[in-house]
């Protein structure tokens, strides 16, 4: 069977609506199962082009491999992950998002799902992040993925945190305020930028 082609070349970029949140669920196998019509007008898919597939599908080929284990490897500890990622759409323009990975678990404790929200991503910490991941997708890229993790993870503890710490970092929010972000508390986000340029710090939330 002819492999599909799920990526063209990349064309623009798609600014998402920061109001709005693109959901998805997926199985542990790493395929769709669900996935709300904001995501499906984002990425330019019918629904039955996106069902039972695997959600790389939507993964830009600029993204370094080694970010993807670190949101498994949180995921498997915590059951929870955060991760920013570049995504392409099905006509080859792409979008950057702040994800949040949520295990869901079965009545035995076994996780048997995972919840994913995508958000609007500030220019601010964009421009961090892309320069970062370019640094680590062009060791992948002359020598291998092995060489990549080792580096970043002496990025990770020259700066003592985790991917996940290190992502709220850029956003200058602690957990519990990043998450009323995902479930579209925009106020408390707000208010909360307000507080920082009292204090000086660069706005890196939502412009």
């Amino acid at each position: 069977m002819k492999k599909k082609n799920y990526q063209s070349s990349i064309k623009r970029e798609v600014i998402l609506n920061r109001n709005l949140t693109i959901i998805s669920k997926i199985n542990k196998e790493g395929t769709f199962e669900y996935v709300n019509d904001y995501f499906l007008h984002i990425t330019g898919y019918d629904i039955l082009e996106v069902l039972k597939e695997p959600q790389d599908m939507i993964n830009c080929k600029e993204m370094p491999l080694l970010i993807f284990n670190e949101i498994k490897k949180e995921l498997k500890k915590t059951g929870k992950a955060f991760g920013i990622v570049k995504h392409s759409a099905k006509n080859g323009n792409y979008f950057w998002t702040i994800d949040y990975f949520e295990a869901k678990f079965d009545l035995k404790g076994i996780v048997d799902s995972y919840f994913v929200k995508r958000k609007f991503l500030s220019l601010l910490v964009k421009k961090e992040i892309e320069n970062l991941y370019k640094k680590l997708k062009s060791i992948e890229s002359h020598s291998n993925i092995q060489v990549s993790e080792k580096y970043f993870h002496g990025f990770l503890e020259d700066k003592e945190k985790t991917y996940s710490e290190y992502i709220l970092s850029l956003f200058q929010l602690n957990e519990t305020e990043i998450l009323d972000y995902f479930n579209s508390q925009e106020e408390k986000i707000k208010n909360k930028i307000l507080e920082n340029r009292e204090l000086g710090i660069i706005e890196r939330a939502i412009q």
